[in-house]
């Protein structure tokens, strides 16, 4: 039976975790974020959803620095 695509992301996560740390991969979203942010406000002039990817980054970030491991 084939894995869904959320199961591959899953998973794909547990191994970014395991080879770095929790932290780390919370980083690495909170840095996603930032990047569809800007990707929205300058090719889509989208200013209200790239505000939510910022504050998703902003709050991502914070929690990257409050879980440590």
């Amino acid at each position: 039976m084939e894995r869904s695509k959320k199961e591959q992301l899953v998973e794909g996560l547990e191994k970014a975790i395991d080879a770095t740390s929790f932290s780390d991969v919370l980083e690495a979203l909170s840095a996603a974020a930032y990047l569809k942010a800007e990707h929205l406000a300058s090719n889509w002039q989208d200013s209200g959803t790239a505000k939510l990817y910022e504050r998703l980054g902003t709050k991502l970030d914070a929690l990257s620095v409050t879980v440590n491991f």
